[in-house]
């Protein structure tokens, strides 16, 4: 005998002794649930449910609560940003053990399966701190004035923060020597002009003239104001 049930929405065909995954169900391992949405049951007298069968009940027994594969999930914005998450959806196995068709047949199974629980996490016991040695005093220094650090050589912007610039094109600037917006503030249009026709055909047509004006208004920190000239422009296009 077999019988369709529904389970969490989603509806399955079992058998005594099949094993199906379902979404996850508040129950721990070796748990005994039972589950009435019955819409079917076949055999020797089959019932159609209307749109559940009376009487009728699916039991079964929780033999692991685990993570399915991971998935990933890409979402992207062209010239503007890409985001890469990972996903693992959390679910029930079951084994079926009985099914009653509400009208006085029964069909059960003896099936034995390992069951899998989930482990505890690991207690980590924290080292003690092995005591100081008592360090010898020195004289005191004198006071001696100290120079503001610049900037290091390595320091970069976000240069994706102007309207036009992706991340292709950030990483061509970079390799021609412009890592933030105060040495693009510096830069003409016609040089990026020339690094955008080096970089390809894809690139050629893309339009610079106001990545300089709002690479200024950010190396200021001016971002209000940017933000509304950024709203005032579509994809960072002055029109004259």
């Amino acid at each position: 005998m077999y019988g369709v049930v529904q389970i969490k929405g989603h509806q399955y065909k079992v058998q005594a002794g099949d094993i199906i995954d379902v979404d996850k169900l508040s129950a721990n391992v070796d748990d005994v649930v039972d589950f009435d949405q019955v819409l079917f049951t076949g055999g020797k007298s089959p019932r159609i449910g209307a749109p559940v069968v009376d009487g009728a009940k699916v039991v079964a027994k929780v033999v692991r609560q685990a993570r399915d594969r991971k998935i990933i999930v890409l979402k992207r914005k062209p010239g503007k940003y890409v985001k890469k998450n990972g996903h693992r959806t959390h679910y029930t196995g079951l084994l079926i053990t009985e099914i009653h068709n509400g009208a006085g047949e029964v069909a059960k199974s003896d099936k034995k399966v390992k069951t899998t629980k989930e482990k505890a996490p690991k207690k980590v016991e924290a080292k003690k701190a092995a005591p100081k040695k008592a360090a010898a005093k020195k004289p005191a220094a004198k006071k001696t004035e100290t120079k503001k650090a610049k900037p290091s050589a390595g320091a970069k912007d976000d240069l994706t923060k102007v309207e036009g610039i992706g991340p292709k094109i950030a990483g061509i600037l970079n390799e021609n020597g412009i890592h933030t917006w105060a040495q693009l503030g510096e830069t003409k249009i016609q040089p990026l002009r020339d690094i955008l026709e080096a970089a390809g055909p894809r690139y050629k047509s893309k339009n610079p003239g106001s990545w300089a004006k709002q690479a200024r208004m950010a190396a200021k920190g001016d971002w209000d104001k940017l933000k509304a000239w950024q709203d005032e422009h579509d994809h960072g296009i002055e029109k004259k």
